[in-house]
């Protein structure tokens, strides 16, 4: 019997368009839906990539859906009371790890996607790779982290960057790679390659007078921060005493899903994703208030 699951769910603010323009990605997905409310299958590494159960909802304001990455591993079943295990044969089936999510047109050019955080499935920034390559486009679509407006604010009236302290950690699974783009994290899986290590800790600071750190560390900042590697990322800027603590500093709301005839359904999780919405509401308004993009 399944029982209640807890969930983070994120927020962040879907791009795709080059010019300073934002094309609309639900408008985009839903083109794309299959007389199955599904798209095409895609293969991202080592799995198969494919977003499910799309629907349009909310009166055209908003499509959800979950993203299905397939595994076709050897899979173990077993009882905690006997040392038996037996391979489970899914035949020509693979398992399925679902991230749930919706995607909100909050206006006409703001797209808002609330997705469903887990340790086994696929990360946004996965997701907004397969979409990339769904669409087949020039413009790359990507998610970024929506920080809640007083750490929005600190950063962008605090002055220049003094100092960026950062952690990134090896991933569970090997197949998760660094970003290409993020040269910061790969530089930390050379160091914790060659030395064994499973953490890799830095600080870059300047201690120049009236003068910061380069303009495109706000380029490093933003990767480290959309990435699932990261575990730690505090930015000081110059007149505060105390750095920020970004990874604290995201918009995220937590769900409880209470099962249906034993399960975990995907309605269920989507009532709980449109809870947490309604919860950070607030949040997502004073950040957009501001009229201009964290960190750009």
């Amino acid at each position: 019997m399944a029982k209640s699951k807890n969930y983070r769910i994120g927020f962040y603010l879907a791009n795709f368009g080059s010019d300073g323009s934002r094309l609309s990605i639900c408008d985009k997905l839903l083109s794309l839906m299959s007389e199955h409310c599904m798209t095409q299958a895609i293969t991202i590494g080592e799995r198969h990539v494919q977003v499910r159960g799309l629907a349009s909802i909310d009166g055209g304001n908003a499509v959800k859906g979950y993203v299905a990455r397939f595994r076709d591993d050897d899979f173990l079943s077993g009882s905690p009371a006997n040392p038996i295990e037996t391979v489970v044969d899914l035949g020509e089936n693979a398992l399925i790890e679902k991230n749930h999510f919706i995607l909100y047109k909050d206006r006409d050019d703001v797209e808002i996607i609330a997705y469903q955080a887990a340790l086994e499935g696929t990360h946004i920034s996965a997701m907004a790779n397969y979409l990339t390559l769904l669409f087949g486009a020039d413009d790359v679509v990507h998610f970024d982290e929506i920080l809640n407006v007083d750490a929005y604010q600190a950063l962008m009236s605090g002055g220049v960057i003094k100092a960026v302290d950062f952690r990134i950690a090896k991933p569970r699974s090997r197949r998760m790679a660094p970003d290409p783009e993020d040269t910061w994290t790969q530089k930390g899986f050379e160091y914790m390659n060659s030395s064994g290590a499973t953490s890799f800790e830095a600080k870059i600071l300047t201690r120049a007078h009236g003068r910061g750190l380069l303009s495109d560390v706000r380029q490093h900042i933003k990767r480290l921060l959309s990435s699932p590697l990261t575990k730690k990322l505090k930015v000081k800027m110059s007149d505060m005493e105390e750095a920020i603590d970004l990874m604290a500093e995201r918009v995220t709301q937590r769900i409880t899903v209470l099962p249906v005839d034993g399960r975990i359904t995907s309605d269920a999780v989507h009532d709980g994703i449109k809870v947490a919405k309604h919860k950070a509401q607030p949040m997502l308004d004073a950040y957009f208030g501001a009229k201009n993009e964290v960190l750009d």
